[in-house]
C-alpha cells in the first residue's frame, strides 16, 4: 500500500465513528455549518477515491469492501444534512 493510501486509511480508523455523525453545530451559524459539511464531503469522496483506487491497485490494501461502503454512506448522510440545514435555512426565511 503506496503512504498516501496508508496515511487515509490511518486517518479514516481515527475517524470513522464520526463519519455518519451530524456536526455539533452548537455555536455556529448556518452559513458556517454549511461549509463544514461542504467540507466534509470533499474529504469524504477523496477518501472514496483513496479506497476504491486501493481496492482496485495490485498492491494489497488495509481499505476493504465493507470500508468503501460505509464511506458511501456517509456522503450519502452529509448530503442529506446538508440538505436538511439548506431546507431549514430557506423555510426559515420563508417565515419572516
Amino acid at each position: 500500500m503506496g503512504n498516501k493510501q496508508w496515511a487515509s486509511y490511518q486517518s479514516y480508523q481515527r475517524i470513522k465513528v464520526d463519519l455518519h455523525q451530524k456536526i455539533d453545530d452548537t455555536g455556529l451559524d448556518a452559513m458556517t455549518l454549511k461549509r463544514l459539511y461542504e467540507s466534509k464531503l470533499v474529504y469524504l469522496e477523496e477518501l472514496r477515491r483513496t479506497c476504491f483506487r486501493s481496492l482496485n491497485s495490485a498492491e494489497e490494501s488495509s481499505f476493504t469492501p465493507d470500508d468503501l461502503g460505509f464511506i458511501i454512506t456517509g456522503i450519502r448522510i452529509t448530503r442529506s444534512h446538508l440538505r436538511a440545514l439548506v431546507r431549514g435555512v430557506i423555510d426559515h426565511l420563508g417565515q419572516g
